[in-house]
């Protein structure tokens, strides 16, 4: 899950604390391709089809009813603790891809982007 913190002009310019977005990853790549057709069908905003430069994932953002973005993704690394691995640091989120398909006044906010490695 990301946290952001949004200035929100409602609440008199004061900080306010919301889900960015969550990620669920599937197993099969066709239930990003349901999914994207399912959006399609029903008009749910969502970003294109993209790759994450950090981890590889084949992902879709879905706006949902209450604001905030749902991941949807395929294939991400997996990290295994007892295999060596190098902290790296990424200067872009996506690789290609994840610019929204439909806009509307609510998709103004953009998902956060992937966090840094230390």
């Amino acid at each position: 899950m990301a946290f952001t913190r949004r200035l929100n002009s409602a609440d008199s310019g004061q900080n306010v604390k919301r889900l960015n977005h969550f990620m669920v990853e599937v197993t099969k790549i066709d239930d990003i391709g349901g999914a994207i057709d399912v959006a399609e069908a029903r008009g749910i905003a969502m970003r294109k089809l993209g790759r994450h430069s950090n981890d590889q994932m084949l992902s879709i953002y879905l706006r949902s009813p209450s604001g905030f973005t749902v991941e949807y993704g395929f294939g991400g690394l997996l990290i295994d603790d007892e295999t060596a691995w190098n902290v790296r640091h990424y200067d872009v989120g996506s690789l290609w891809g994840h610019q929204w398909r439909t806009q509307t006044s609510a998709d103004t906010a953009s998902p956060a982007a992937p966090a840094r490695a230390a």
